[in-house]
């Protein structure tokens, strides 16, 4: 089964493009953003991604380190079923949690739908417990937040690029 060129999830169908597939339109515009990234200098890169780790947490104010947590949920009424990962940025213990959060989320409103809330409530829970074994390294970020960064960054240049086309678009006129 293929995956997200993007956001590394399995797909099924999705959108295509050359060699590359996404699993929706926003993977696939952050795609192709991210990509104006890919020529900026290694040595700013590093800085900013280091900077940005050792900010303070904007949830709580506690000193950093900063890092990319991600709870999963299971949200299950007899004939609604949703499941979604959650994505913060924030210092470890409010990322754990997050985490938890979800974890015992899904344990409560999970399983009730019949028959796939009874596979997607332990598969999102044992994801959930996945990503506390594997917390996010202290002293570097983790790939998943350099990747958020990129993008961020990606957007912010997107941005003023096209502001800049507009404003010598309106100066022309």
């Amino acid at each position: 089964m293929p995956r997200c060129s993007h956001c590394n999830n399995l797909i099924v169908g999705g959108i295509r493009e050359n060699d590359l597939r996404f699993c929706d339109t926003k993977c696939h515009e952050d795609g192709y953003v991210i990509k104006l990234v890919e020529g900026v200098d290694d040595a700013f890169l590093a800085q900013y991604f280091d900077d940005a780790h050792k900010q303070s947490c904007r949830m709580c104010g506690n000193e950093g380190p900063i890092d990319l947590y991600t709870s999963h949920t299971v949200t299950a009424f007899l004939i609604h079923l949703s499941w979604k990962d959650s994505p913060i940025v924030c210092c470890r213990q409010c990322g754990v949690r997050h985490i938890l959060e979800g974890i015992g989320w899904t344990l409560i409103f999970g399983w009730a739908h019949i028959p796939f809330g009874i596979i997607a409530a332990p598969w999102q829970i044992l994801k959930g417990f996945k990503r506390l074994m594997f917390l996010p390294d202290k002293r570097h970020p983790s790939p998943e937040f350099v990747k958020e960064l990129k993008l961020n960054l990606a957007i912010k240049a997107y941005n003023e690029s096209v502001d800049a086309t507009i404003e010598n678009a309106t100066i022309e006129t």
